[in-house]
């Protein structure tokens, strides 16, 4: 710039994505034709638009909120047969294990996706979009396989914990069964309890997803027979008799043997 000319004052406006840049020179017009240009004279073109990705059975809202839930029950599985029979309950409704021969157990999953309040399904109950299981075993269960359709499930290298796939999405109204096969060969005469959890999860919204954590108790049975034989003939029993469910105790055995000595 030659000297003793104005120096230009220049002063940016706020800009919107729609309103080209606006500049002003404060100058003598005289010496605004000598400028150079600083800016392209073309007109901007920048654009702002928002793009809403829709998923499927999410409602008039677009917005999916589930209702996964998740019941279980332990049992038996025989390997070639589908048959799935539960193990007996004890007098607080849990399930009961008896180890004698048996090296493995199951574990049967049943995941719902149905609305809370049927009167009001539209609150909830929509498609849940990659919905899963997390399994998670205790030191005394290892993953040993699954059974089942529409589910397929991964294991890490030491057995302790599987994930689910229930299906992306999993549907409205909805009902998942598959069968968790457990390995029980961990167990030990010390082991009293088992505890499974299982975390059911899902990118639909559905901020109440806690673990249930699935119980079992263990009770160890070893075969026992007892045999005997009288010496001399004049020994006889002279109590009651009792099953052999009845005797639970040490002190429970039965009522004692008397002896009959004639000479």
């Amino acid at each position: 710039m030659a000297e003793g000319q104005a120096r230009p004052h220049l002063s940016w406006s706020s800009l919107t994505a729609s309103d080209p840049p606006m500049i002003s020179l404060d100058t003598n017009p005289e010496d605004r034709d000598k400028l150079p240009p600083i800016l392209s004279v073309a007109t901007s073109s920048v654009l702002h638009s928002e793009v809403n990705f829709l998923r499927e059975g999410c409602g008039d809202d677009q917005i999916c909120q589930s209702n996964l839930g998740v019941i279980y029950q332990f049992g038996s599985r025989p390997p070639t047969s589908d048959l799935f029979t539960p193990l007996p309950r004890n007098e607080e409704g849990v399930s009961v294990f008896s180890l004698s021969d048996q090296r493995s157990m199951v574990l049967e999953v049943t995941v719902t996706n149905t609305p809370s309040d049927p009167l009001h399904p539209e609150e909830d109950g929509d498609d849940a979009h990659a919905a899963q299981l997390l399994v998670t075993l205790p030191d005394t269960l290892s993953y040993a396989g699954f059974r089942g359709q529409q589910v397929v499930c991964q294991a890490n290298k030491n057995g302790s914990q599987a994930e689910c796939e229930l299906g992306n999405p999993m549907k409205r109204d909805a009902t998942l069964r598959f069968y968790i096969i457990l390995s029980t060969s961990n167990i030990t005469i010390e082991t009293t309890e088992l505890t499974v959890h299982l975390l059911l999860a899902t990118i639909s919204e559905q901020p109440d997803l806690v673990p249930v954590t699935a119980v079992a108790k263990v009770i160890i049975e070893l075969p026992l027979a007892v045999s005997g034989l009288a010496r001399p003939h004049q020994l006889f029993f002279s109590g009651a008799v009792r099953g052999e469910r009845h005797g639970l105790t040490l002190t429970e055995v039965g009522s004692p043997c008397g002896v009959l000595s004639s000479r």
